[in-house]
């Protein structure tokens, strides 16, 4: 009977291998499915259009798993698309002077094995695109669980908030005031946006941000890469976990303040008031760097490296090799480590 038992066990697990690759190659062969199976069948999309004549100020979004496009409209009037499918529907409408569109709790109610996706031949990748007609809007507010958001650069908001779980963000819309993008897992590209205040938190992905202008920057980064390039900033806050941090082009007024565990940093052509930067094991780097107050490096075991330093350098290590080139009337520059080396040339 163990034998049999055995054997069957086996055998039904090979039919489930095999349907599944039966429906994979039935969906490629097909034309592709739309990325979700549901009870075993392949879920069927509606593309609807909605048009909007009104006068729109505000866009709220509320998405769990479509990929979301914001963009120009060719004409006067507001086009919103969306994918609906049974299990997946979205309520679209203007309330006042805000576009919202969420999806309707009522319909999205399915169980986790019926929104198992095997990612084959999805030629029709269901998304939420919104087409905007003016230049400039007030407030965009977007909250979603896995959804990719893409913004176009004609478009300009006055403040822009983004919740997302594990999507990435392509941000190249400009933002007057405030702009808070928040993603677990997911990437962040932020480009020509020019807010008074910027603030990124992701948790695993790569934070990317150029080309801004006179804005308070903030960053948090667990294990992914932070870079900032072609920066002019009143301040700049950056902490980190593991993951890299790099300044290249930076121009500030204020202060740069950095915290890091394990990652190392790369300062190249930054100039600010003062700097403040704490690390744990990581390396700190630069070169053309320009402080105008007192400043301070300060890592446990990584060696600090500088080079073009016009800097009077206050040196402190336990074990590790001091090698400075000591200029008296410079800016002070406080270095110190636990182990690592310290070269300021």
């Amino acid at each position: 009977m163990k034998a049999l038992t055995k054997i069957l066990l086996i055998s039904g697990g090979a039919l489930v291998v095999l349907g599944f690759g039966i429906t994979a190659i039935a969906a490629a062969v097909g034309g592709g499915i739309n990325g979700t199976i549901i009870n075993g069948q392949p879920v069927k999309y509606d593309i609807i259009d909605y048009d909007f004549s009104d006068d729109i100020n505000n866009i709220s979004i509320t998405e769990t798993s479509h990929d979301i496009q914001i963009g120009k409209s060719s004409d006067s009037n507001t086009h919103v698309t969306v994918y609906d499918s049974e299990h997946h529907k979205h309520n679209v409408g203007v309330n006042g002077d805000t576009l919202e569109i969420a999806v309707n709790s009522d319909e999205y109610k399915v169980s986790w094995y019926q929104n198992f996706s095997i990612g084959i031949g999805d030629k029709n990748n269901p998304k939420v695109i919104v087409l905007l007609p003016e230049d400039e809007y007030q407030d965009l507010s977007i909250t979603a669980n896995s959804a990719d958001l893409t913004s176009n650069n004609a478009l300009t908001f006055e403040n822009a908030t983004v919740k997302l779980s594990s999507g990435d963000v392509a941000f190249f819309s400009k933002v007057n005031g405030n702009a808070d993008i928040k993603t677990s897992s997911g990437e962040v590209l932020i480009d020509d946006m020019d807010p008074a205040r910027l603030n990124v938190i992701t948790s695993s992905g790569d934070i990317d941000i150029k080309n801004i202008e006179n804005a308070s920057i903030s960053t948090t980064s667990s294990s992914g890469v932070t870079i900032l390039t072609d920066i002019s900033a009143t301040d700049i806050k950056t902490e980190a976990s593991s993951g890299e941090i790099k300044y290249i082009n930076a121009s500030v007024t204020g202060n740069i303040t950095i915290s890091a565990s394990s990652g190392d940093i790369n300062l190249n052509n930054v100039s600010a008031d003062s700097l403040d930067s704490v690390t744990n094991s990581g390396d700190f780097t630069f070169s053309d760097l320009k402080l105008t107050n007192e400043s301070f490096i300060k890592t446990s075991s990584g060696d600090v490296t500088g080079k073009s330093s016009g800097f009077m350098v206050i040196s402190d290590t336990n074990s590790g090799d001091v090698n400075v080139d000591q200029v008296k009337d410079g800016t002070i520059l406080n270095v110190s480590t636990s182990s690592g080396d310290i070269s300021v040339k």
